[in-house]
């Protein structure tokens, strides 16, 4: 892609996507807000999802032991009761309950020290308590032991020695100790109630046996042995028993499932907001992720539609870069790069058009015809009268009649306000109604026309540059061509001179109706057309000069059409139309009648014999700089001097050099390549411009482009006003000229008009000459050429003084920046007639008499 295109572009689109990319900052600054709000919040949550929390099994095993210890403290009651009633064997049972209570305690210890246990410094404190508890309840258990053991063993040899007692007894042994006799049954009474009128009556009965002896002593000591430690020990185990039932372990253990379950709730409750929380968070951050994703394809379809936009834009740049710069090709390649841009946006018809801010007219249109798509030029006045850079619309079409709650859209209509007092309209419609488009198609939209305009005046500006080189490039052609063609004239002006000056004086001597005089005035006639050669070859560099003054063209037309018309071929038709009713230019009427009969005659040449030649007239405004074939057509008003044909047309590789000099197409049928040369010298001497359009097999049309004037015309007839030849009387005409033939021709001359020539070809001769004035001249007849170079105008001036002076040149024009203010009748052109040569001299002889 050129840089002046993309610089162009990507200034256009920065002023074009200024608003939306403003509003994308915004958005994008509001998504990183929200992104790391988010992110705090999902760190905030992470960290209270990480927070232990109290599971099932541990409140499962908390709550079992908690009922183990309850289970055991009972199992260690009943064993004891069990064992106080002589139940049990031994005494395992009791150290199980007491073994399996510290172990209750020790694994509630380990699960309340767990970090997701719900607990709190109290239940450790009942925790303790119970174990302390505990460590009572063994202590007492283990007295318990030692005392019930010595209770039992007690019981059991007072039971057997009491059971022996009584065998005797019943033996008949009379020896037996009558103070056992109760014993027995107030020990049964004692250990059942354990009071103490029982226990004082048991020791009143031990206290008898004190002094039995012979045979009953040992029974008797023994009574009184185990019977007191009964009486000692059943208390105290009866003591122990009340100590372990009475043991505040189950009513701890109660308190502190209480606790437990009191702050388990409170966590349970604190852990379900939590879960509910962390629910509703959960879902709050997959709405996000899921708004995030749909974001982030929104952008990644944005990007992807930014991305086809670059490479559309390079499709519409290879669009341009594979054609020439030539009208039909930047036609052609606009109409290709509408179908890419119409195919990007899916679109089933696209127009473009450049409307005037003002008037509205239609200046230019590619594509399809925005007017038909829309249905009218009410909606594109409408935009173009907003008088804003940009105007967007969309096109409306209801889904069903009488809808109007559907409505989808057909098209969009864009406006963008150009440089040059015009607007782009671009109006696109859709085969199928779509829902309304979103801003970023409205922005490339606005993007793919500003870029396509860009590339189109880029490409125009190359073919300006194009055509200004071939226009240099002529220019400098016409400028070595003029060079030549004065130094050719010079020499074929002196030649002419001769021609002329004798065959114009032999005219005069002989008969009127003589062979020779026709053989003469034939020779004369060449000369002239040889003066109409040198004229057309001087033209190319606009070395001649005539009188400019205002006339009417259409009367130039007028004047001229009847000759035409008898100077074309038979099957030639001539129309003319002429819708100009103030056609007045600056100018000269000859310039315009020989373009006239130049054009008419390779008009005529293109059609081969037959077709329509058609020249026309007409007022143009032009608004703003224009490009044409053959240069640039600057703003004005102009008068539009048009000569079409229906002949073959031109091609254009020819086209491009039809103006310059002797470049031909019909060599070998006589063509010398001058016509259109003067046709372009005679325009470019009126300040006019010329527009060439051709297609071949259909024709040519010439548009020639003159500045009209406001003056007030000047009659065509004054042009061409003819006099009398005025003859001399005698009068000393002084002639320089180096050349002698062409100096010999001109005292021919001016002795056949009545006057008396000095001829000189030295320079020194002729200065020697005015200074002393002997010979009392009159006129001094120069010609330019023959003046040394080397001669300054203060020099001349000197030389001259007060004489009048008559130039004859091939360029008359220079005479006034090379010597004095001199008047047009002060300088005739080379060669020179008789009749011109006349008035000249008449004309300086009377500044002299005056």
């Amino acid at each position: 892609m050129d840089p002046v295109i993309f610089s162009n572009w990507t200034a256009g689109l920065g002023t074009a996507l200024a608003g939306s990319t403003g509003s994308s900052h915004r958005r994008t600054i509001i998504t990183t807000v929200w992104t790391v709000v988010m992110m705090v919040a999902a760190l905030i949550f992470a960290i209270m999802a990480i927070r232990p929390f109290q599971d099932g099994q541990s409140h499962h095993a908390i709550l079992t032991n908690l009922r183990s210890l309850d289970l055991h403290n009972a199992s260690l009651q009943r064993d004891v009761l069990r064992a106080r009633a002589g139940l049990l064997y031994n005494y395992d049972p009791l150290v199980d309950s007491i073994v399996g209570l510290h172990q209750d305690v020790t694994a509630l210890r380990s699960l309340f020290e767990r970090p997701e246990t719900a607990k709190d410094e109290s239940i450790l404190g009942s925790l303790d308590k119970i174990q302390q508890s505990i460590d009572h309840d063994e202590a007492a258990v283990e007295s318990f032991k030692t005392q019930n053991s010595l209770l039992q063993n007690s019981l059991k040899i007072l039971g057997n020695a009491l059971s022996d007692l009584a065998e005797g007894r019943a033996s008949g042994n009379r020896k037996t100790l009558p103070e056992a006799g109760d014993l027995g049954n107030l020990m049964l009474q004692y250990i059942s109630k354990n009071d103490d009128r029982t226990a004082a009556l048991i020791r009143r009965d031990l206290d008898a046996m004190t002094g039995v002896g012979g045979e009953q002593a040992s029974l008797a000591r023994l009574l009184i042995i185990h019977g007191r430690l009964i009486l000692q020990a059943l208390p105290q185990v009866r003591n122990i028993i009340i100590e372990v039932q009475s043991s505040d372990t189950i009513n701890r253990a109660q308190r502190l499932q209480h606790q437990y379950l009191e702050v388990y709730g409170q966590a349970n409750t604190s852990s379900q907001w939590v879960r509910v929380v962390l629910g509703a968070a959960s879902v709050m951050l997959c709405l996000y992720v899921v708004i995030l994703v749909h974001r982030l394809r929104s952008r990644t379809e944005r990007l992807t539609r930014r991305l086809n936009f670059e490479a559309m834009t390079k499709d519409v740049q290879a669009c341009f870069e594979c054609e020439g710069v030539q009208d039909e090709s930047l036609a052609s390649s606009m109409d290709t790069a509408l179908n890419v841009i119409r195919i990007f946006f899916a679109a089933s018809r696209f127009g473009l058009m450049i409307v005037d801010t003002d008037s509205l007219d239609i200046r230019e249109k590619f594509g399809g015809d925005p007017t038909e798509i829309v249905g009218g030029r009410d909606l594109i006045a409408t935009m173009v009268h907003a008088r804003e850079p940009v105007v967007y619309r969309d096109l409306q079409v209801a889904i069903a009649p009488y809808c109007l709650t559907d409505i989808n859209f057909s098209g969009r209509a864009l406006s963008l306000r150009l440089w040059d007092e015009t607007t782009a309209v671009c109006i696109i419609e859709f085969l199928d109604p779509r829902s309304r488009p979103s801003v970023d198609e409205a922005v490339l939209l606005e993007n793919a026309v500003r870029h396509l305009l860009q590339t189109l005046n880029y490409h125009r500006k190359q073919q300006g540059h194009a055509m200004l080189e071939r226009r240099l490039e002529h220019a400098e052609r016409l400028q070595a061509v003029g060079t030549l063609a004065g130094g050719i004239a010079h020499e074929f002006n002196n030649i002419l001179v001769a021609i002329l000056g004798y065959g114009e004086m032999l005219l005069q001597l002989l008969r009127p109706r003589s062979t020779t005089r026709q053989y003469v005035q034939e020779i004369v006639k060449a000369a002239e057309r040889s003066r109409v050669i040198i004229d057309q070859i001087l033209a190319l560099s606009r070395k001649h000069e005539r009188v400019h003054k205002p006339f009417d063209l259409r009367e130039v037309v007028g004047d001229i059409e009847a000759l035409l018309r008898v100077s074309l071929p038979v099957g030639i038709e001539l129309v003319t139309q002429a819708t100009c009713d103030d056609c007045i230019i600056d100018g000269n009427p000859v310039d315009i009648q020989q373009s006239l009969m130049n054009l008419s005659k390779n008009a005529a040449e293109a059609m081969d014999g037959t077709g329509t030649i058609q020249i026309g007239l007409r007022p143009v405004f032009v608004g703003s700089r224009r490009i044409i074939s053959h240069g640039v057509l600057p703003p004005g008003d102009y008068v539009v001097l048009s000569v079409s044909d229906t002949g073959k047309g031109i091609a254009a590789g020819v086209l491009a050099n039809i103006f310059e000099p002797f470049f031909t197409t019909r060599s070998r049928s006589g063509g010398t390549g001058l016509g259109l040369a003067a046709v372009h010298g005679n325009v470019t001497a009126l300040n006019g411009r010329i527009d060439v359009t051709s297609v071949l097999g259909e024709g040519t049309s010439f548009e020639i482009f003159i500045p009209r004037s406001s003056k007030d015309p000047v009659p065509v007839r004054q042009f061409f006003t003819e006099e009398l030849v005025p003859l001399g009387n005698g009068e000393i005409v002084a002639i320089y000229e180096k050349d002698k033939n062409a100096l010999s021709a001109y005292e021919d001359q001016l002795a056949a008009l009545g006057y008396e020539p000095v001829g000189m070809s030295d320079w020194d001769q002729l200065a020697d000459l005015l200074r002393k004035n002997d010979h009392n001249v009159e006129v001094l007849l120069i010609d330019i050429n023959s003046i040394p170079s080397w001669r300054s105008t203060a020099e001349l001036d000197a030389i001259f003084g007060e004489m009048p002076l008559l130039f004859i040149s091939e360029h008359p024009e220079i005479m006034s920046a090379k010597l004095r203010n001199l008047t047009p009748t002060d300088v005739i052109r080379k060669p020179v007639a008789s009749n011109l040569l006349a008035s000249a001299l008449k004309s300086q002889a009377k500044k002299f008499n005056k």
